[in-house]
């Protein structure tokens, strides 16, 4: 223990720091100040534990010190000396924290019991707090061996059962692998008002679902896997299984409860009772149809069989390369609004989940990166949909945040270059392709790399449109090729050439065949 003894008159220091036995006190240091300046600097340069201290002092009196030390957190045992019995100087002193008040002249003996009093109540408060750190480390001692047990279940990492069981056993957990358990992933949505943090929201779902689950005889593990999700293993104290009725309306009573107590929006995911060697299987379905929740739909949804996974549904390489198609000719709108025709129509029928949204995006992002291929543009300034997942405090992968990323895609090509007003089809655009290019031969092949779309689709666009894109190519060649027969002079080769022929035989055949005359009386007509 360490003594700091404060008195403007040395005569009075001497006395106390003489006349008291401490070595019988167990005070090792004492120290000594005549004004509150040097007991200031005493109290920051050395450690003390008891402040034996005058009230009355001039400059700066003991309550004054008291208060300094207070303000910044000293927070010693204090015991007063003072010749007047003023009622506000006890006021004030107690205000402090000041753990005695000692009127003068005092005895040896009374300052001695007072120290006494002080050391006994340090030494509680030291031994309280001891008790307090070694509870608070055993207890987050406790919380990280149980997060990591129910992690390993639940993700198949149960090699080591057998010990993990013993370990259960001595925080007074009694679970065998043939146990009957419940598990559920809770999920916090969205909040009504001010969100709560993750430490305060924990505590309330964890005592809300211990308070409803003990009626049941049932008792609760939590595993907290994100600051918005916590998985919870309900048990019995026995082999008896919990009835799925009673289970279900439990649910609905924290779910309740939930809402009511913390104003927020949750969605429980859950399943049968199956048994702990078990676990990882039921944990992997249950997750599974957590991620299928992409419309973050609040609810308690039940998961009838541990193998069962939604159907992935793919875009067909058509639509891609429309997508591709709209995006390079500043048409990314176009790619947006039948993007989201293509989701919407998935969620109406109720095939809309994780896999398929996320088989979306790839593909969606990939045309994206082919588009800005063919603009020159590097694919590093494109939007990724995996960093506008990270800015969303859920982060995981919803019919909200694909929305939020074709809107970012299509707000990037149009910051590339403005669209135009006309919205065109993939029909108007072969057809200004093919009448942009008739110097070329035009074949299927080469036009469907140019406009970003597949052969065959070309040719069944072209046929629904009752056109033969053989026979439409070889007529606009044709009709090009009489215009500038009859308003130019260029030789008729160069005609040909114009048109995409290089041989002038074959396009004098194609063109009679076509016009029924040849190209020279064409030309012997105009003159």
């Amino acid at each position: 223990m360490n003594v700091l003894i404060v008195d403007d008159q040395a005569n009075v220091v001497s006395s106390l720091k003489s006349g008291i036995n401490w070595d019988m006190l167990g005070v090792k240091n004492i120290y000594t100040a005549l004004n509150a300046l040097e007991a200031r600097e005493i109290i920051a340069r050395y450690p003390i534990d008891i402040l034996l201290s005058d009230i009355e002092m001039p400059v700066e009196n003991g309550l004054s010190l008291l208060r300094w030390c207070r303000n910044n957190k000293y927070l010693f045992e204090c015991i007063f000396l003072t010749s007047h019995a003023d009622f506000f100087y006890a006021k004030e002193a107690i205000q402090l924290g000041s753990f005695d008040y000692i009127l003068q002249p005092a005895r040896y003996e009374d300052v001695e019991n007072a120290v006494k009093k002080a050391i006994l109540r340090i030494e509680e408060g030291r031994k309280e707090k001891a008790y307090t750190d070694y509870g608070k480390a055993a207890m987050t001692h406790k919380n990280l061996l149980m997060k990591g047990i129910l992690h390993d279940w639940l993700t198949g990492n149960d090699a080591d059962m057998e010990k993990a069981f013993e370990t259960l056993k001595d925080m007074d957990i009694i679970l065998r692998p043939d146990s009957p358990v419940h598990l559920l992933w809770l999920q916090i949505l969205s909040w009504s008002s001010q969100p709560l943090d993750f430490s305060v929201w924990s505590v309330f779902i964890e005592n809300i679902f211990k308070n409803i689950f003990s009626y049941s005889n049932c008792r609760v593990l939590f595993y907290c896997p994100d600051k918005l999700s916590m998985e919870i293993l309900i048990y019995g104290d026995t082999l008896q299984e919990l009835a799925f009725d009673v289970y279900q309306t439990n649910l609905n009573i924290a779910s309740c409860q939930i809402a009511e107590t913390l104003s927020c929006n949750t969605a429980f995911y859950t399943a049968p009772s199956c048994r702990v060697k078990e676990l990882s299987s039921y944990a992997k379905a249950i997750r599974h149809r957590r991620s299928d929740n992409v419309l973050l739909a609040p609810g308690i949804f039940i998961t009838e069989n541990k193998e069962s996974h939604s159907q992935t549904i793919y875009c067909d390489i058509e639509m891609l390369q429309r997508f591709e198609l709209y995006m390079a000719n500043n048409q990314a709108s176009r790619a947006e609004k039948e993007a989201l025709q293509f989701l919407y129509k998935l969620n109406d029928s109720g095939q809309l989940c994780h896999d398929t949204l996320d088989a979306f995006c790839r593909d969606y992002q990939q045309a994206a990166y082919s588009a800005a291929h063919r603009l020159n543009l590097p694919a590093h300034i494109l939007p990724l949909q995996r960093e506008l997942l990270q800015q969303e405090e859920n982060s995981s992968l919803t019919l909200d945040s694909v929305i939020i990323f074709i809107k970012k895609l299509t707000a990037f090509f149009q910051s590339i270059a403005p669209e135009n007003n006309e919205d065109k089809d993939s029909f108007t655009i072969i057809m200004e392709y093919i009448h942009e290019n008739l110097d070329k031969p035009l074949l299927r092949s080469d036009i469907a790399r140019a406009v970003f779309l597949s052969p065959d689709y070309i040719t069944r666009l072209l046929r629904e449109n009752g056109i033969s894109l053989k026979d439409y190519v070889t007529e606009e060649k044709m009709k090009t090729a009489k215009n500038l027969l009859l308003t130019t002079t260029l030789p008729i080769s160069l005609v040909a050439a114009k048109v995409g022929y290089d041989n002038f035989s074959h396009f004098s055949k194609i063109y009679k065949k076509v016009m029924g005359i040849t190209p020279s009386a064409e030309r012997n007509m105009s003159d």
